[in-house]
């Protein structure tokens, strides 16, 4: 009896073991949004750690710089994916257009999977609308803001990713004057869901959460989780 016990013991023991030491060669990128800093992704950042998940929770200068400068000289320096068997990246709002745009001139033979959480990937209607109002046009701070315009040089010559991303978007919104008069459709309050999607997605979860609240969502570690596993959203 003594006997069948510890072996049992060793069994858990080895799994726990051989489990951490897979997730130990995962490394996540985590890539936050316009106005944001790393602390924004913590949450997502310590559900992964959690998970045994190397995590690289970087932050970036979103209001000084264009999104290529952002992407070659502020990002993809702080990348190490030398000792990750799969990297994956996770980029919410601009940080998804970040991400994009580093995977697009980085081919990485270890690349896992990409999730874009609330991201323009058909641009803002936000932006565009704050652009023409000369009365509005001064809060948009930087560079990189103004290339999330709908049509705009950065994302007409974003190539079509050669991986297929996970898209979470968020349709909650708590700004009725955006919502009835700068977005159509539904949105977050920041945008519409429509212009967060792509016609390669893998696969597309909904969240009723704002354009900054869907980072906190009680599920979304869950389904990140799954994501990054399989390629799906597990529901």
């Amino acid at each position: 009896m003594g006997s069948t016990k510890a072996l049992r013991s060793i069994i858990l023991l080895l799994s726990i073991f051989f489990t951490q030491s897979v997730y130990a060669q995962e490394c996540v990128v985590l890539l936050h949004g316009y106005l944001r800093s790393a602390k924004c992704m913590q949450p997502i950042a310590e559900i992964l750690d959690a998970k045994g998940y190397k995590v690289q929770n970087l932050s970036y200068p979103s209001t000084d710089y264009s999104i290529q400068a952002i992407s070659r000289v502020h990002v993809a320096p702080k990348i190490d994916h030398t000792d990750c068997e799969k990297i994956h990246f996770i980029g919410h709002s601009m940080g998804g257009i970040v991400a994009r745009h580093y995977l697009s001139e980085n081919k990485l033979p270890n690349l896992g999977n990409v999730i874009l959480i609330a991201a323009p990937n058909g641009g803002s209607k936000l932006v565009s609308s704050i652009e023409n109002n000369p009365a509005l046009a001064w809060t948009l701070i930087g560079p990189a803001v103004r290339e999330l315009s709908p049509g705009s040089s950065i994302l007409r010559n974003l190539p079509e990713p050669h991986y297929r991303p996970g898209i979470i978007t968020a349709s909650k919104s708590i700004n009725p004057v955006t919502s009835i008069f700068m977005l159509e459709g539904p949105d977050d309050g920041t945008l519409t869901t429509e212009s967060m999607t792509l016609k390669n997605m893998a696969d597309i979860i909904n969240f009723n959460a704002t354009h900054t609240t869907v980072l906190t969502h009680p599920d979304i570690g869950a389904r990140i989780d799954s994501f990054l596993k399989y390629g799906r959203f597990i529901k």
